[in-house]
């Protein structure tokens, strides 16, 4: 029913243009042109027809969701020529979504809430150097740690 309509409006508007157009066909016959001559003038003063009638259907409904619609029925089209393409649009897709979602997890759980533990922001991470052909840092041991923490707990000793 309501294509109907819109075809009764869709043929209103097209014998408007056409009337218009006759008019003013008809005003520049009587400044003395030809017929052919006074329609093109009529076409180039009134303007592209077309674009008119686009704006016009933009009014009448939602253009962007008209567009919307257009864009994925293309998409469907083209995704339905080639369904290999398809496959690896939806997998890259995927795997993007997958990967975004991930960061934002972890990004999320340490820097936006931060780690559970109280007085987060005294944590430490104690290195222990090695000294063979060059200073590595690495983890430190029980026994390194043992000795830190009895010299840290001596009296006018404090490591800070």
């Amino acid at each position: 029913m309501r294509w109907r309509r819109r075809k009764a409006r869709e043929q209103d508007f097209d014998r408007e243009l056409r009337t218009h157009l006759e008019l003013e066909a008809e005003e520049r016959r009587t400044t003395g042109l030809s017929p052919e001559d006074a329609l093109y003038a009529a076409r180039r003063m009134f303007g592209n027809v077309t674009m008119l009638k686009e704006d016009l259907r933009d009014v009448w409904r939602f253009g962007w969701l008209d567009r919307i619609k257009q864009d994925v029925t293309y998409a469907v089209r083209t995704f339905r020529k080639a369904p290999g393409f398809t496959a690896v649009a939806v997998f890259t897709l995927a795997l993007g979504i997958g990967a975004t979602t991930a960061t934002f997890s972890v990004v999320d759980s340490v820097v936006i809430r931060g780690v559970p533990y109280r007085d987060a922001d005294r944590l430490v991470i104690l290195w222990g150097n090695v000294r063979r052909a060059k200073v590595e840092r690495r983890g430190t041991s029980y026994l390194d740690f043992a000795d830190w923490r009895f010299f840290g707990k001596r009296p006018g000793r404090s490591f800070s």
